[in-house]
């Protein structure tokens, strides 16, 4: 995985609240060949594909896109450029890891790339809901 990734322009967006746990993610992200992009509370309400450092379309968020003051950024995981069978064979080397489990993870789809980094969380803990 490690070259052919790296040569693919994969990416991980991250944003973990611990810092002793975001190191230890980030150094496996990057033993795997995978570039990492950090998120920051800034970027709630940017779309996708800017904190991803791609210019092109953003178009205009929506109210519904954007966060309410104070609020606070869960951990999460945002993959871009792998393809499935890289990012299944990922995911199961982090969970024979033992690395803490990071319950929000998300794929960049050509749907979701304009999104708002809070609409996309909101997304998420939809889904996340619904299979509960």
């Amino acid at each position: 995985m490690n070259k052919k990734t790296q040569g693919n322009g994969a990416v991980v967006m991250l944003y973990i609240g611990n810092i002793k746990k975001e190191k230890k993610i980030a150094a496996f992200l990057r033993e795997k060949g995978l570039n990492i992009r950090y998120i920051k509370q800034g970027d709630i309400n940017k779309p996708l594909n800017i904190i991803l450092g791609n210019a092109g379309k953003s178009g205009h968020l929506k109210m519904e896109e954007k966060s309410p003051l104070n609020y606070k950024l869960p951990e999460i995981i945002i993959f871009s450029g792998l393809s499935q069978e890289e990012l299944y064979k990922l995911l199961d080397e982090y969970k024979d890891s033992g690395l803490e489990p990071v319950e929000l993870k998300a794929v960049i789809t050509p749907v979701n790339i304009t999104w708002s980094l809070y609409r996309l969380i909101l997304e998420l803990e939809r889904e996340r809901e619904e299979f509960k």
